[in-house]
Order: C-alpha cells, then structure tokens, then sequence
C-alpha cells in the first residue's frame, strides 16, 4: 500500500524492488484514478477521504488481494488461511487508523 502521496512512481519502484528479490508483488492504488498529491495538503485530503470510506477502501484492498491470487506464483489455496486473513485485516485497519499513510508488512 502506497504512501500518503498516492500510488506513485516510488510505489512502483518498491514493488519492482521486492519482485526481484523473488517476491510477487503489487503496488496497490488505494486513493483511485492514479491519484499522486504534490503537496501535504492535497496527500491529506486523499487519504481522508479513503479513510472516510472504509467500504471503498476495503473494496479497493480486496481487488488488489484477488488480482494478485490469479499470479502463478502465488498458492491461492493458502491465501485466505487465518493468519494470513488477520494480517490482512490488521493492514486494512492500520491503513484506514493512519488516515491512508499506508500499512506496511
């Protein structure tokens, strides 16, 4: 999950970075549209109004969690055992707890 400043090149350097190390990664657009705030102000009102909209939000998480467990790398039929579900929630809360400055695990 991105930064506070949307789903930017950063992000997407980051999740290239961890894919080369082997990993599958995605780097998900939480705030929509390409979304990228150039200034505090502009990156406070995006990720209020995720955090405003938990159902979005979470919407938004669960498209990304469901596009990723269609990758061949990654075992669908370990992806939704309990941990990993609980982790998955604690990330979401975190996200939507940080106003949208992003869970990281």
């Amino acid at each position: 999950v991105h930064e506070w400043w949307g789903h930017n090149e950063y992000a997407r350097k980051r999740a290239r970075m961890l894919a080369e190390r082997g990993y599958t990664a995605l780097a998900i657009d939480m705030y929509g549209d390409g979304k990228q705030a150039h200034h505090p102000d502009d990156a406070g009102k995006f990720a209020s109004e995720v955090s405003q909209n938990a159902a979005l939000a979470k919407a938004r998480f669960e498209a990304a969690l469901e596009l990723i467990k269609k990758e061949k790398t990654v075992d669908a039929a370990n992806s939704s055992d309990a941990p990993a579900a609980r982790d998955r929630k604690a990330s979401m809360d975190s996200f939507l707890l940080s106003g949208g400055s992003g869970a990281r695990r």
